[in-house]
């Protein structure tokens, strides 16, 4: 899996290697993207790491996930349910969804991080792929598992 610039973790490939100035570089291709998306980053790159996004309970994008599937078990939560909410800086939090709203017809979760007061609380639609199953410890976990392998 690879890091895009949008900050979101995304499946990927290693189409090749070239060099560039002298200097190694992965060709990576982020799978089901058209390929103007595909770059190149050096070697040791942080951006890249084993293992897949499913492995970290998150679903690749919510732009891809149909509607109808959108409220599955494994992704759904229910009112008081904890998880661990990704912030937009990719830092975890334990959450909890606090209401479940429809807006135009699309369902949202209200969530709140725990201690946070509630002008802070969140609106995330059903698939947001910030929420995540499990606690903050288990994401951690998972996170070393697949930096090891």
């Amino acid at each position: 899996m690879c890091l895009y610039h949008n900050g979101n973790f995304y499946n990927a490939k290693i189409l090749g290697i070239e060099e560039i100035e002298g200097v190694n570089h992965y060709v990576i291709h982020y799978i089901g993207w058209n390929k103007r998306y595909d770059e190149k980053l050096p070697f040791g790159s942080e951006r890249m790491s084993k293992g897949s996004v499913g492995e970290l309970g998150w679903v690749e994008s919510e732009r891809q996930i149909p509607d109808s599937e959108q409220s599955s078990d494994s992704q759904r939560f229910d009112v008081g349910e904890e998880f661990v909410l990704m912030s937009r800086y990719k830092v975890p939090y334990t959450a909890n969804v606090v209401e479940i709203k429809q807006i135009e017809n699309r369902n949202y979760y209200v969530v709140r991080i725990h201690g946070w007061a509630p002008e802070y609380d969140e609106t995330l639609p059903f698939g947001s792929i910030r929420m995540l199953k499990g606690t903050v410890q288990e994401y951690y976990s998972r996170r070393a598992r697949i930096r090891n392998a």
